[in-house]
């Protein structure tokens, strides 16, 4: 029989949470109250979040694909953080230490 796959696909495929970092391989699964950044932490992906709370803006995302199935909206902190810092839109840009999902989504970090 042909080998299980991965978690991480099997996530993706199911719709449950998960991140797709462009340019990487594989959907990573992501916990309940868990970030994008917390994910982007513990794999190694190349965000590096240095206030965890939405002020730094060190860690913008651009969301290609499934927004829909963002958790939270960016609050006043984030949307601030985002114009002033980073002249990045609200929604279609988040900061990934607050952006939380509830299904597959697909972002591509944004170099700053």
């Amino acid at each position: 029989p042909p080998a299980p796959a991965p978690a991480a696909a099997a996530a993706a495929a199911s719709g449950a949470p998960s991140v797709q970092f462009r340019g990487k391989s594989v959907a990573l699964p992501i916990a309940e109250g868990d970030t994008v950044c917390d994910v982007a932490e513990e794999n190694a992906v190349g965000i590096v979040a240095e206030c965890h709370s939405g002020i730094c803006g060190s860690d913008p995302v651009r969301i290609l694909s499934g927004r829909e199935n963002v958790l939270n909206e960016a609050g006043d902190q984030e949307r601030e953080t985002l114009e002033d810092l980073c002249d990045l839109v609200p929604g279609e840009c988040r900061l990934a230490c607050m952006l939380k999902v509830k299904g597959p989504i697909e972002v591509e970090i944004i170099e700053n």
